[in-house]
C-alpha cells in the first residue's frame, strides 16, 4: 500500500477510479467514432457529444469523491463537487424533450429510463455527500459511475 492511502478500501476505490476511467475512455472513443463516421439527426450528435463532456465531469467528480470520502472534511474537494456537480446539471437538458422527441418511441423510453437511473444516482450520491459518510460516498458513487456508463452506452447506440 502506498502512503497516500491509509486503508485498503482507499485503494480499492483507486482501482474502482481506474476501471471506471478506462470503460469511460472507450465509451468517449466509441461515441466520437460513430458520430464521425454516420450522418445522424443534429439531436443524437448533440447528444453523443455531450455524453464526452459529461464523462470528463464524471471524472474529476470521480477524483473530488475520493479526496472528500478520505477526509469529509477537505473543503477544496467538497468545492469542487459542487462546481463540478453544477457544471454537470447544466449539461442535462440536452437531453430533454426537445431533443427525445425525434427519437422513435422504443429508443426515447429507452434514453429516458437511463437518465432518469442516472439522476436517481446522482441525487443519492448528493445525500451522501451532505451526510458526509465516507462508506456511503464510495457506494453511491459507484452507483453514479455505474448509471453513467449505462447511459452513455444507450447514448452510443443511437
Amino acid at each position: 500500500l502506498s502512503t497516500d492511502h491509509p486503508t485498503p478500501q482507499f485503494c480499492a476505490a483507486c482501482v474502482s477510479v481506474m476501471k471506471f476511467l478506462l470503460l469511460a475512455l472507450s465509451v468517449f472513443m466509441l461515441v466520437t467514432a460513430s458520430t464521425a463516421q454516420s450522418s445522424k439527426p443534429a439531436a443524437v450528435v448533440q447528444m453523443q457529444m455531450t455524453v464526452g463532456k459529461l464523462l470528463m465531469l464524471v471524472r474529476d467528480l470521480s477524483v473530488a469523491n475520493n479526496a472528500f470520502a478520505k477526509d469529509t472534511e477537505d473543503q477544496a474537494a467538497l468545492n469542487t463537487l459542487y462546481t463540478t456537480s453544477e457544471d454537470l446539471y447544466q449539461l442535462l437538458p440536452v437531453f430533454g424533450t426537445s431533443s427525445t422527441s425525434t427519437l422513435p418511441l422504443v429508443t426515447r423510453e429507452r434514453v429516458n429510463r437511463a437518465i432518469t437511473s442516472f439522476k436517481d444516482a446522482l441525487t443519492n450520491w448528493e445525500t451522501a455527500m451532505d451526510e458526509r459518510s465516507a462508506p456511503n460516498l464510495l457506494s453511491t458513487f459507484k452507483a453514479v459511475e455505474n448509471a453513467f456508463l449505462s447511459y452513455g452506452a444507450v447514448v452510443f447506440s443511437l
